[in-house]
């Protein structure tokens, strides 16, 4: 068994899992809601998740951001960025858009 974190919405083992449930699955269960973005890995020990409870999730925290850069890229470049980029990803895109562009 592995304990796995949800990434969205879905239903496994008789549950309806939230972004940020925390959850055991199967070996190969695991491997295919990891596999299908579903699920990631939960945090090694539970008390670094219990260490700060006041911080959500990292699934609640990056839809913020990820807007936030969106909107950045489409001033910088004036067309939307791709879908399918994370918030690392359109990051490095920006600072590496915007440093060329300066000059």
């Amino acid at each position: 068994m592995k304990d796995l974190m949800a990434v969205k919405s879905f239903r496994y083992a008789s549950r309806a899992l939230q972004p940020g449930d925390t959850f055991s699955a199967k070996d190969r269960d695991a491997r295919l809601l990891v596999a299908v973005k579903k699920a990631v890995e939960a945090p090694a020990t539970a008390g670094e998740a219990s260490s700060d409870p006041a911080t959500p999730p990292p699934s609640q925290l990056e839809p913020v951001e990820l807007d936030a850069l969106r909107v950045r890229y489409k001033e910088l470049f004036g067309k939307a960025a791709y879908y399918g980029w994370d918030a690392a990803t359109l990051g490095e895109k920006i600072a590496a858009g915007g440093s060329g562009s300066d000059e």
